[in-house]
């Protein structure tokens, strides 16, 4: 019985899994990326909308979107709520992430 091809059947397959975790690594890196870019994004809006509250509402939201568009977000993904007083705005938003090495898993 010869062994002669072992070794190299192991190493192939240790490759193949270190090649799919750097890959999850990556796209983990991606969303969490992107995850800090939309923070920012919400974060900058409410701030900016904010400084126009109390007096003018329409202005606040109107503020609020255009820091969300000029930071890449979709209006359709946003959601940009005033409270009734006119004291507190309130800016949500998703962002759908594109996996760069998703088609190694086959998802």
């Amino acid at each position: 019985m010869k062994k002669k091809g072992n070794a190299a059947i192991f190493v192939v397959l240790i490759f193949s899994i270190l090649i799919s975790f750097a890959a999850y690594v990556i796209d983990v890196g991606l969303v969490y990326a992107e995850r800090i870019k939309l923070e920012n994004a919400v974060d900058s809006a409410a701030l900016a909308a904010a400084l126009e509250l109390p007096n003018k509402p329409q202005s606040a939201f109107e503020i609020a979107s255009e820091y969300l568009e000029k930071n890449g977000v979709d209006e359709e993904n946003a959601n940009i709520v005033i409270a009734q007083n006119n004291k507190s705005i309130e800016v949500e938003a998703q962002k759908q992430v594109n996996h760069f090495c998703k088609d190694i898993w086959g998802k």
